[in-house]
């Protein structure tokens, strides 16, 4: 019994040893870990901080202030990721402030990345109203940038009475401007009075 008690008495300084190497590897372990975790934190919240303050700085793209919202109304839609594309068919409406766009299937190219919408192409009965002004054509193209479409295949311009065709037309959005090129036809419808002012006396 006493050579065993000499026994224990003589290995409880290693023992003892080894349950503080022990405490002190997990003590070590659980503080890396909270810096490891709060390191992860503090990046995770400089690099969000940091874009956000490069999102501020950075000026605003030509023709793309943020502000203008571009809605698409369809029956079925496509959409292939290599290229960036997204085709609408079937009773397709576009609508970007008081313009309305409207056709039998569009083709809707996106930047790179998906950073907005580069143009619309428009196929099939494709009609535009803005106001009082309706364009007509078999096809046009949208481009965001510069807010125009350039139609083509009968393309025709009404307002009020006075209609206009050609073999194409440019259409500026901002400024309700329309541009006809190619066997340019007009019908303009003037008031009995306006004639008659214009008549020699």
């Amino acid at each position: 019994m006493y050579a065993c008690s000499s026994r224990i008495k003589g290995c409880m300084p290693v023992l003892l040893m080894t349950l503080f190497m022990i405490a002190g590897f997990l003590l070590f372990s659980v503080e890396m870990a909270y810096t490891e975790a709060v390191t992860r934190t503090e990046v995770v919240a400089y690099t969000e901080a940091a874009a956000h303050r490069e999102a501020e700085k950075a000026p605003p793209a030509k023709g793309h202030s943020g502000e203008v919202k571009i809605l698409i109304t369809a029956d079925q839609v496509e959409f292939d990721p290599q290229n960036e594309i997204a085709t609408y068919t079937g009773n397709v409406t576009v609508t970007q402030e008081n313009a309305n766009l409207y056709a039998d299937r569009i083709e809707v190219h996106f930047i790179a990345k998906g950073k907005g919408i580069e143009l619309i192409k428009a196929f099939g009965n494709m009609k535009i109203t803005q106001e009082d002004r309706i364009l007509t054509a078999e096809e046009g193209v949208y481009y965001q940038q510069d807010r125009k479409v350039i139609l083509t295949g009968n393309p025709t311009t009404r307002q009020g009475g006075n209609c206009i065709s050609g073999d194409k037309i440019v259409y500026f959005l901002d400024q309700g401007k329309a541009m006809v090129e190619g066997n340019v036809k007009a019908t303009v419808i003037m008031d009995k009075e306006k004639v008659d002012m214009l008549r020699p006396k």
